[in-house]
């Protein structure tokens, strides 16, 4: 815990307290609303409260690129049969109106990871933050109560696990590590970007796929299909909406059936810039056809144009088959 001039750490009888990490802003809060001082209705959670105010000028005083909070209860999550805890409000309100980057959370026995949303649970690609609940420390797993919540990006109530997040001056990296025999997986990356500035574009111009595999070499059933980008590209874009990276086997009556898969990005184990899309059961015989859209976006948010001579963004399609 926190404990010099700068970061003075935690104050006896609040539970609440910043602090500094290289270029981030790390905020824990007390969710035990009841307990804090200051409550208003018994609610010390509230707007409003000493911790709500507390967090509000906390927030003015530090213009941090990259800011992350974290504290027990959710406000966001299918595995309660209320969909979150609505007390947690104020805390996403002030965060999102200093355009907060992560919420990291607890409390519920499961592992469920968000798109970045508004206070309101809409789907905000721009300035939402991005919610976490990791309640995967070893205790019994939780079942989830609800059908996933319109934001929710992946869930899982099968293995336990830790969240490793590997923190840059300008982004950040996630990766869920499951237990011993376990196999789910979550891993990411996105980029904070500072209040009142613009992304820059490191590389003009729009992204392109530069290399793909498999390629005209018959591949085997267990393979799985990568795609490496000429730059850094936005995760969420590529992972988070279903249709951005696909495959399809190409039937011989002319039809397609459409391959479930889970994608990944960047693949540790490939290139930079590499995504991964990893079939959920091994690939029969015959052709198959994988696309990566348009909807693929760098990090300054051109979109992919694999054929910039062509009017219009161009898709990258490519065809192989398996033996």
């Amino acid at each position: 815990m926190p404990n010099t001039t700068a970061n003075p750490g935690l104050t006896p009888g609040k539970g609440y307290y910043s602090y500094d990490l290289g270029s981030w802003h790390i905020i824990s809060l007390n969710s035990n609303c009841s307990f804090v001082d200051g409550g208003v209705a018994g609610n010390g959670c509230a707007a409003g409260s000493d911790q709500e105010r507390w967090l509000k000028a906390d927030l003015a005083a530090h213009s941090n690129a990259c800011t992350l909070a974290y504290w027990h209860h959710p406000l966001f999550s299918s595995g309660s049969s209320s969909g979150g805890n609505s007390k947690m409000k104020p805390f996403w309100e002030a965060l999102y109106a200093a355009k907060a980057d992560v919420v990291l959370n607890g409390h519920v026995h499961n592992y469920e990871h968000f798109f970045p949303q508004t206070p309101s649970g809409k789907k905000d690609l721009e300035q939402g933050i991005r919610e976490f609940v990791v309640g995967t420390g070893g205790y019994s797993l939780n079942a989830f109560k609800i059908s996933p919540l319109t934001t929710t990006k992946v869930r899982d109530a099968s293995a336990n696990g830790v969240l490793k997040l590997t923190l840059h001056p300008n982004g950040y990296e996630w990766e869920f590590v499951p237990e011993a025999g376990k196999t789910f997986t979550d891993s990411g990356s996105d980029t904070c970007e500072p209040d009142g500035t613009t992304t820059p574009d490191p590389v003009p111009g729009p992204p392109a796929v530069i290399s793909t595999s498999p390629d005209n070499t018959p591949a085997i059933a267990t393979a799985n299909v990568t795609a490496t980008f000429s730059e850094e590209m936005k995760a969420y874009s590529i992972i988070s909406p279903a249709t951005t990276f696909k495959l399809v086997k190409l039937n011989a009556n002319g039809t397609t059936t459409k391959v479930t898969a889970q994608v990944s990005y960047p693949d540790p184990n490939s290139p930079p810039y590499t995504a991964k899309l990893d079939p959920s059961s091994n690939l029969s015989s015959g052709t198959y056809k994988a696309t990566v859209t348009t909807g693929a976006q760098d990090s300054a948010g051109n979109a992919l144009d694999q054929k910039p001579n062509i009017a219009g963004n161009q898709n990258k399609s490519w065809k192989f088959t398996v033996q």
